[in-house]
């Protein structure tokens, strides 16, 4: 294996290792108000779902920088995707 193949591996494994975390605080947060809505209050509820909403905003930022690294084609490519999946979807 490369040293640059290496270094690809491990930032892949940090990227990954990040959203790991991100994500299970998202989905802690949110099954905690999923199963527990009448034992918490208005602001518990909104403080623990602004939690979710702040680390899948930092999952999508590192799935960002990972896609800056894709061929510039296949950016475009999920780009028209991504805007016509937007254009199904009811306001």
């Amino acid at each position: 294996m490369t040293p640059l193949r290496r270094a690809d591996d491990a930032v892949l494994a940090v990227a990954a290792h990040a959203m790991l975390n991100s994500v299970a605080v998202a989905f802690g947060s949110v099954e905690m108000v999923r199963s527990s809505p009448t034992r918490l209050s208005p602001e518990q509820v909104d403080d623990l779902l602004d939690r979710a909403l702040v680390q899948l905003d930092l999952v999508s930022g590192i799935l960002a920088d990972l896609v800056r690294g894709l061929p510039p084609q296949l950016v475009d490519a999920m780009d028209e995707l991504q805007r016509a999946r937007q254009a199904l979807e009811p306001d």
